[in-house]
């Protein structure tokens, strides 16, 4: 009987083995008890969508992430909480988060990965003034990875109208970095307005 496979079987009683809706409901249970490695369990359930969706069985996770998002939303969040709710808001694209992710973009008491997260996950959210607020984070004195992160969110944002405000930005001293992702997001922003 050669070429036949054996048929797959799941896994095997009592082996801790879980499907994908189990381990979703374990990695939700770490994330609202905020024990260790938030981001790394957020960042898990994102990966967890599509086998969920693939089963119909994403409607429950999407609930509990979202009530999870906006529990945490008002607190003062930061570190590794504030990464996790990022990466959560912005892989479930859950839009009313999209301001609270550019207010800690801006935000300089925030560490720079928590920044540069925001700027990425509030050009996914689109929240009204966004581009201006990435435009204005690019422009400042900032960390120059964080302003290399608001120029390729700006890109994302895909908003043509403010070509001309980081056209200007160009023909300034730029830290190399920065220039090139300035460079990048305007072409585009030129190739989207053609």
């Amino acid at each position: 009987m050669r070429g036949r496979r054996p048929p797959r079987r799941g896994p095997a009683p009592g082996s801790g083995a879980s499907g994908p809706a189990e381990r979703a409901a374990a990695l939700l249970a770490r994330l609202e008890s905020q024990s260790a490695n938030l981001v790394a369990a957020a960042e898990e359930l994102d990966r967890l969508q599509s086998p969920l969706a693939r089963r119909g069985e994403e409607a429950p996770l999407r609930e509990r992430v979202t009530a999870l998002c906006r529990a945490w939303e008002p607190l003062p969040l930061q570190g590794e909480q504030a990464l996790a709710w990022l990466t959560l808001a912005g892989a479930f694209g859950l839009r009313e988060h999209g301001g609270r992710a550019l207010g800690l973009a801006q935000d300089p008491s925030q560490r720079p990965a928590v920044r540069r997260r925001a700027c990425a996950v509030a050009a996914a959210l689109a929240p009204p003034g966004a581009g201006e607020a990435l435009l204005s984070l690019l422009a400042s004195r900032a960390d120059p990875e964080l302003r290399a992160e608001a120029a390729r969110a700006l890109a994302e944002l895909g908003e043509p109208e403010l070509l001309p405000q980081l056209e200007k930005l160009l023909e300034e001293e730029l830290p190399a970095p920065v220039w090139r992702a300035a460079a990048e997001a305007a072409e585009r922003l030129r190739s989207r307005a053609r």
